[in-house]
């Protein structure tokens, strides 16, 4: 996909932009003072603050895809949610055995390095789309 640059849109695109970095920003200081607070009764506030930013992000980054360009409208839209929720759900079945294995707080406490390696994999390939675009 690639981004949008029709008149006007490049604004609202950047706003979106900042605006899903510092609800992820906001995501991660909320997760880790939920760890961090876990054997308190106050730390479901943090796991609170944390999922709505998680979801105020969903929100942003289909907002993206939509004004996106490339494929169509409807495929677009169906790799973004589609897509989102196929991968969740494979990760939730692939980590069902290490939850009954190691116990769901010791899962829990590693949470952080997952959303680390999503930061990454972002960067890589936005990276590489930059790389392609320099080469053409």
């Amino acid at each position: 996909m690639d981004l949008p640059y029709r008149e006007g849109e490049g604004q609202t695109y950047s706003l979106n932009l900042a605006l899903t970095w510092c609800q992820y920003i906001i995501f991660n200081i909320c997760l880790l003072a939920y760890l961090t607070l876990i054997d308190n009764r106050a730390a479901v506030w943090m796991l609170f603050g944390a999922g709505a930013c998680a979801i105020s992000a969903y929100v942003l980054m289909i907002t993206l895809a939509r004004n996106a360009t490339g494929p169509t409208f409807g495929l677009r839209m169906g790799l973004m949610v589609g897509g989102t929720w196929a991968v969740a759900n494979a990760i939730f079945l692939a980590l069902t055995p290490v939850a009954e294995h190691f116990g769901i707080r010791t899962l829990l406490e590693f949470v952080p390095l997952g959303y680390l390696l999503s930061a990454a994999f972002g960067l890589y390939i936005i990276l590489t789309i930059q790389r392609s675009r320099m080469r053409n």
